[in-house]
């Protein structure tokens, strides 16, 4: 857990004290907690008062602090947005009603671990996990039955959760569950949890049982564990069919019920028996949101579309597209207010005389769609440019 890569050219420092000094500095958070452990003490012990103070330069000394980069995590969003739409599958949005941890049984010197994405630097709940809790929900209320069983191995690929029940089993399931990200920034603090009865876990099973000091009772002091969790989480949870068929939007419906009643009743990640991990649906200024965001993402989309379908036209075809678009202004579509226009137009019809024959097929149906809209006045010198261009009306 030492960061002494490349040590044939960064030598390593005399004391483990020295790598105290090294800072986050707007690294990758997951990195920096995995990775990058700074306090050890010269016998690379850990001390009583390491584990804060290596948290903290996650939280910061008020024991809050922020992770993730609001635009990657937005992109993120609309990436899986869009595969999922794509997949014909469904999301949902919710938001943590508490704290949440996820990853604390993972390794690490301070003893309860985290999980951070590895590109996108925020905690989040793997697609394993979300498969995991939409499983255990439906075991509950469906229970073990011939009939449940039947619907968990079209569900999840196997009747069964024991390895030994399904070693011999190659199907996969018929829905894909998404990893659970972050809709946006996340907010890290530093958190406690007050253990009386260490010795009763360590010994309560063994021959010592019986003494006071492994007895799992009140008059132990308590023994403070910090530990990274976070709040303020609103994760986009999807999941989509892995193959359609007839009843795959019934299965879809049963996922997206029993995953929102997981989420709410029973909560996602570690210590949801603690109270952690629970969930709610947004409020409608967060939904307003969310609908905004979607919104301008569309419109860029088909903005971005437009742009790609533009690039592979001709210079003259473009041309007759951007004046396409100012014909249909409202005040355009007279002689008298649109004169600035009329005139582009009018000076296009005069050389697309040249132009390829495809192209000035498309400028001559545009002169015809705007004739309607010319004064009687100009009308006659109008229809001389169009019949100039030589193109068949039909």
């Amino acid at each position: 857990m030492l960061p002494l890569y490349q040590y044939e050219t960064h030598p390593i420092p005399s004391g483990a004290g020295e790598l105290r000094n090294l800072e986050l500095q707007g690294a990758h958070s997951g990195l920096w907690f995995e990775r990058f452990f700074n306090q050890y003490n010269a016998e690379y012990k850990v001390e009583a008062d390491a584990k804060k103070i290596f948290l903290e330069s996650l939280t910061g000394h008020l024991g809050q602090g922020r992770c993730g980069a609001d635009a990657r995590l937005k992109a993120a969003y609309f990436r899986q947005k869009s595969l999922v739409q794509a997949c014909q599958g469904r999301s949902l949005l919710l938001h943590s009603e508490g704290h949440f941890a996820t990853g604390l049984g993972n390794p690490h010197p301070i003893e309860n671990g985290f999980l951070f994405h590895p590109t996108l630097a925020v905690p989040y709940l793997p697609g394993s996990g979300v498969k995991g809790l939409v499983r255990s929900w439906l075991e509950r209320q469906l229970g073990q039955d011939e009939g449940a069983k039947n619907l968990f191995h079209r569900l999840f690929g196997s009747d069964d959760k024991d390895p030994k029940e399904v070693i011999e089993e190659t199907g996969t399931g018929e829905i894909i569950f998404f990893d659970a990200l972050p809709f946006k920034p996340i907010e890290l603090l530093l958190d406690t949890m007050t253990p009386h009865a260490g010795g009763w876990y360590q010994k309560g099973g063994g021959a010592e049982a019986r003494e006071a000091a492994n007895q799992p009772a009140d008059w132990h002091d308590p023994n403070p564990v910090c530990f990274l969790a976070a709040r303020n989480c609103l994760l986009h949870f999807s999941f989509a069919p892995r193959v359609q068929q007839g009843d795959t939007a019934q299965l879809l419906q049963l996922v997206a019920k029993a995953l929102e009643q997981a989420l709410t009743h029973a909560g996602a990640g570690a210590k949801t028996g603690a109270g952690y991990g629970s969930f709610r649906c947004l409020s409608d200024k967060e939904q307003e949101e969310v609908t905004r965001l979607d919104r301008q993402q569309e419109t860029a989309l088909a903005e971005q579309q437009e742009a790609q379908k533009l690039a592979q036209l001709s210079p003259q075809a473009q041309r007759v597209e951007a004046l396409r678009k100012l014909s249909e202004l409202p005040q355009n579509q007279n002689a008298g207010s649109g004169a600035g226009f009329f005139s582009q137009l009018t000076a296009t019809l005069e050389e697309g005389v040249d132009w390829a024959k495809a192209d000035k097929q498309a400028l001559y149906q545009l002169g015809k769609a705007y004739q309607r809209h010319v004064s009687k006045k100009k009308e006659k010198d109008y229809k001389a440019l169009l019949n100039a261009l030589g193109v068949d009306s039909a």
